[in-house]
């Protein structure tokens, strides 16, 4: 987990560079209560994938999987499915 932080002072990659693209199927989930990582994070995030879905959670925080679960898991479980 450390690598991300230390990611985050790195130069950002151009978008117009392919290479960079995710390009496998991307499911974020995230919590639109997170106080660290802001909601309007997740939207830009997405940018960086070429099939990439986002699921916000009403009211949970950073810890999206621990305050629900059921939630989380039912996601995840649509994704793997499609």
């Amino acid at each position: 987990m450390l690598n991300w932080y230390r990611a985050r002072f790195q130069k950002s990659p151009k978008l117009e560079d392919s290479q960079w693209l995710v390009k496998i199927p991307v499911q974020i989930v995230w919590g639109t209560a997170d106080p660290v990582l802001k909601f309007e994070m997740a939207g830009k995030c997405l940018n960086y994938c070429k099939n990439g879905k986002l699921e916000p959670i009403e009211g949970a925080t950073h810890w999206v999987l621990h305050e629900e679960p059921k939630k989380v898991s039912k996601i995840m479980i649509d994704f793997f499915k499609s």
